[in-house]
């Protein structure tokens, strides 16, 4: 009798069954352990770039890629990487409360450039960037009304001489020669300047402009480009623009190589 007793007692210790096992865990001891969110390839990038950012707001400054500290020299080099790579630096910019990733700006003249070389990457011991013993370059004084480029008018009248232009200058018909000189600015003339076509289409009249030295004469063109926009720049500063950037005009290809002194002939 005492034996059956003890074997009860055993049975209700040990539940019965798997079910019956982790309805007893309570405790939670049995239960399978969370599995890690999965890193992706743009969480990484994110974590990688706000360690930057948090170096920006405790340093004030962007990490250096050249310095000797190497866990700062880590963050400048993973921020080079990621500024030479659009496509990251699109993905970023939620995360850029500093402007780190903005492009940065171009100097506006070669002395800011030299200013600007921390590194002495553009140092010139051979002296090749002085350019003090160079002449100056001309420049044009005009008290008159500036001229600007602004929306051809009937530009439709135009559009047609340059398409037969160009034509011609597929077909052999026509060519380009350098700029050969002011006397060659006439009504009817076709240039090219910084790869621009334009059609001298009007020449105004003679304006005389009084210097302490002597009696200027001037005359106002009116210059159509083959983009649809017109100037009314000038004679002399077409000249000057067309002399000083390799200007060219466009010829018969007959006509024999053209100079300065020569004079317009009809239809150039």
């Amino acid at each position: 009798m005492s034996g059956g007793t003890d074997d009860e007692q055993v049975e209700g210790a040990f539940p019965a069954g798997l079910a019956a096992i982790l309805d007893s865990d309570v405790d939670g001891l049995l239960d399978a352990p969370e599995q890690p969110a999965r890193v992706s390839a743009e969480d990484r990038l994110e974590r990688a770039f706000l360690e930057i950012v948090d170096f920006r707001r405790v340093h004030g400054r962007v990490p250096s890629s050249t310095t000797r500290n190497i866990a700062e020299r880590k963050l400048g080099a993973r921020l080079d990487g990621i500024l030479a790579n659009a496509d990251r630096i699109a993905a970023l910019q939620p995360l850029d409360e500093f402007g780190l990733l903005a492009p940065p700006e171009s100097p506006e003249s070669l002395d800011e450039l030299l200013d600007s070389d921390d590194l002495d990457l553009l140092g010139d011991e051979s002296g090749l960037l002085d350019l003090s013993g160079l002449p100056a370059r001309r420049q044009v004084h005009d008290s008159g009304k500036a001229a600007r480029r602004e929306k051809a008018r009937d530009f439709e009248t135009f559009e047609p001489l340059f398409r037969q232009k160009h034509a011609e200058l597929r077909e052999g018909a026509s060519k380009l020669l350098p700029y050969p000189g002011m006397a060659h600015i006439a009504e009817g003339a076709f240039f090219v300047l910084n790869g621009v076509m334009l059609f001298v289409a009007e020449v105004g009249e003679v304006e005389y402009k009084k210097t302490t030295v002597r009696e200027n004469k001037r005359e106002r063109l009116r210059c159509v480009f083959e983009n649809g926009t017109e100037s009314s720049m000038y004679r002399q500063s077409l000249g000057i623009r067309l002399s000083d950037e390799h200007g060219q005009i466009v010829v018969p290809s007959e006509a024999p190589e053209i100079f300065a002194e020569d004079t317009v002939r009809d239809g150039l």
